[in-house]
């Protein structure tokens, strides 16, 4: 499928030549570029990132200089840059109300940019924070149970299940046929929180209302028939996939599936693409819901992380970031990028032939089409409920406390820290 993009591309250049009047390319520019610095948590993308940072320089004349960290490091490695004085002028953030705010006091609001009309509403309705547009939605991820078809193929398995019965009944078959059903890393609050945690939120009729209420006035965990069933499919993971999964780290689970040592890996999702090619491994797959019970009108969703980036308000060159992120958006540069790296683009008029992007690119805008996405919930879960949370999850899956004990921790801490 192609996306229309006519006014991207003369927007980048536009910008380009408003801020380097009098210049038809930085190649023909005596200037020295504007240098800006670029923090981020995808080191996949890193050498796809620096291929737009070079098409950038050469018509903009402004220079990008990059630097990563591992996700699980990088908010508190951000904190000691803002702590030092080395905030970077562009950064990644996961948008959702506990992080900005944490953060919305040194972000400068992009509500005016062109861009803004191009992205799909309700990414901007999660970069939003106080009627300011905290953040530049880049890319989607969608994401939910990563699964490996040819394994699916050989075990005899024709039809994706769409119930946690038939679900079940598909871990079967693997089972059967030798192969393991899942792998899982229960070790990462990230992974356990933020992205799988979303389900329970997701899985009922009105899913924004409720969520969006329990956020402001709080809400009873224990008795909801959502959350109990999520608990019904977190045992079957443990059932049908590896003993150490409380403390395996997500880099062994994520290497474990792309070298087909398992058929399926929940809240894994688009980026897995990106890691398998440049682990040199072709695998082919696909994306499915989380099953968490029989009721398929609910359970028919994927869900969506928006890889976002920031301009600091502190920078010296505050205008230059934001020419920066547009470019990153809808140059031709960044539709490669987003060819390249398999990324859904969040802007509406990229050129990007979706095909050309694999089959988990194709699976998750068949439920973009059809409206069954949500964006991640974890991220505006209240912040101290989010260890909470984790911890809890752990306890249960290891045994040491019950499903109604676990809720009743979770719900306790939700309630107590919603207006934190």
């Amino acid at each position: 499928m192609k996306l229309r993009k006519v006014f991207g591309t003369l927007l980048a250049a536009a910008l380009c030549f408003t801020a380097f009047t009098g210049t038809a390319s930085a190649e023909e520019s005596s200037e020295e570029p504007v240098t800006l610095t670029f923090f981020h948590y995808k080191s996949e993308w890193a050498d796809a990132f620096q291929e737009v940072f070079d098409a950038l320089e050469a018509d903009c004349n402004i220079r990008v200089v990059q630097e990563s960290a591992s996700s699980t490091v990088y908010f508190e490695t951000l904190q000691a840059k803002l702590i030092s004085g080395e905030m970077p002028d562009i950064f990644h953030m996961l948008v959702g109300k506990s992080n900005f705010d944490a953060w919305n006091t040194e972000c400068a609001d992009l509500s005016g940019e062109e861009w803004v009309s191009k992205v799909p509403s309700s990414i901007i309705e999660m970069c939003d924070y106080d009627g300011k547009l905290l953040a530049m939605p880049l890319a989607m991820e969608g994401y939910s149970i990563a699964y490996n078809k040819d394994l699916f193929a050989q075990a005899g398995i024709e039809e994706l299940p769409t119930t946690i019965t038939e679900l079940r009944e598909a871990c079967e078959k693997l089972e059967a046929a030798g192969i393991q059903p899942f792998v899982n890393a229960y070790t990462d609050v990230a992974h356990v929180v933020r992205r799988m945690f979303t389900t329970p939120f997701a899985h009922r009729e009105n899913a924004m209302e409720y969520f969006n209420d329990v956020l402001e006035n709080g809400g009873d965990f224990t008795q909801d028939a959502s959350f109990n069933a999520y608990y019904d499919f977190l045992d079957l993971t443990m059932e049908y996939g590896n003993e150490d999964a409380l403390t395996m780290d997500f880099n062994t689970e994520r290497s474990a599936f792309i070298n087909g040592e398992a058929a399926m890996v929940a809240g894994e999702g688009m980026w897995m693409k990106s890691i398998a090619e440049n682990a040199g491994i072709d695998i082919n797959m696909g994306l499915m819901p989380i099953l968490t019970s029989d009721n398929e009108e609910i359970e028919n969703v994927l869900f969506n992380i928006p890889q976002s980036f920031c301009v600091y308000n502190g920078s010296e060159h505050v205008e230059e970031a934001k020419i920066a992120l547009n470019y990153m958006l809808t140059s031709d540069a960044a539709d490669k990028f987003f060819t390249v790296m398999g990324a859904y683009p969040a802007y509406s008029e990229s050129s990007v032939d979706i095909s050309a992007m694999g089959d988990m690119a194709m699976d998750f805008q068949s439920y973009l089409d059809e409206d069954k996405t949500f964006v991640m919930f974890g991220p505006s879960f209240p912040a101290a409920a989010q260890e909470d949370i984790f911890a809890s999850v752990q306890k249960y899956l290891a045994g040491k406390c019950t499903r109604e004990e676990s809720l009743q921790e979770i719900t306790d801490s939700w309630n107590r820290n919603i207006n934190q």
